[in-house]
């Protein structure tokens, strides 16, 4: 598993509750904002990791993710 400079468990790219699994057992605190298309009808899936972010306010982590 790699990792990002600060120790934090790379999670870009897995399944949404893989990486809260991960994050929560190395004690990151972190948020997840979904992102969908304006215009087109909800997609259905699983939910994926497509941007990490630092959050200062938070002191964690912005997950972003979509339905893949």
């Amino acid at each position: 598993m790699a990792t990002v400079s600060s120790g934090t468990p790379d999670v870009l790219g897995m399944h949404l509750e893989n990486a809260e699994r991960l994050l929560s057992e190395a004690g990151v605190a972190f948020r997840v904002a979904e992102t969908k298309p304006p215009f087109k009808k909800a997609m259905e899936g699983r939910l994926r990791v497509i941007r990490v972010r630092l959050d200062d306010a938070l002191g964690g982590l912005e997950l972003t993710v979509c339905r893949i």
